[in-house]
């Protein structure tokens, strides 16, 4: 997996973690992702998200 953003940096190194302990690639991106998107001081994807604040 890689990350082009830093903000996906600790989400990479938990999917690194999540495969070494035999979960599968698919569970892997999913920590990866929602590492990112549960993040509310990420203004540009999930909870934190700056398009959340435009549906309020």
């Amino acid at each position: 997996m890689i990350a082009t953003w830093q903000i996906a940096e600790e989400g990479v190194k938990k999917a690194a973690c999540a495969l070494s302990h035999g979960a599968t690639a698919e569970d892997a991106l999913v920590t990866a992702i929602k590492d990112v998107e549960d993040n509310p001081a990420f203004t540009s994807v999930g909870y934190g998200g700056y398009h959340r604040e435009l549906l309020s």
